[in-house]
């Protein structure tokens, strides 16, 4: 399936994508470094140390539950449990105590 509205752009910077790697991995090496060049408003991250860097780095960060929680209380879902539930059985990983807090604060669990 091709989505139109996304695309896979390389970061420009390879020399500031190669030290990023020695701290995450080259996707979220990537992903960092492209949002600085573009001055992004956010990058969506999930892992918890290319979180950690890219805060370090002056990025705003959300990740996979943050944008469900924020089409939640737009009004955009009517519920993120069926997709966590979802995700969970496609691989996404969480741990239980930060799914079962997100589900609380949600009014879901």
């Amino acid at each position: 399936m091709r989505v139109e509205f996304i695309h896979v752009e390389k970061a420009g910077d390879g020399r500031l994508v190669a030290l990023l790697e020695e701290f995450v991995d080259k996707g979220e090496a990537e992903a960092i470094v492209k949002a600085l060049e573009l001055n992004a408003d956010l990058l969506l991250v999930d892992d918890r140390d290319a979180r950690g860097l890219a805060k370090r780095l002056g990025l705003q960060v959300m990740g996979t539950l943050g944008v469900l929680a924020l089409a939640k209380y737009k009004g955009l879902i009517p519920e993120a449990k069926p997709i966590v539930d979802e995700l969970l059985k496609k691989g996404f990983w969480i741990s239980r105590r930060i799914l079962e807090e997100f589900l609380r604060e949600l009014g879901e669990y």
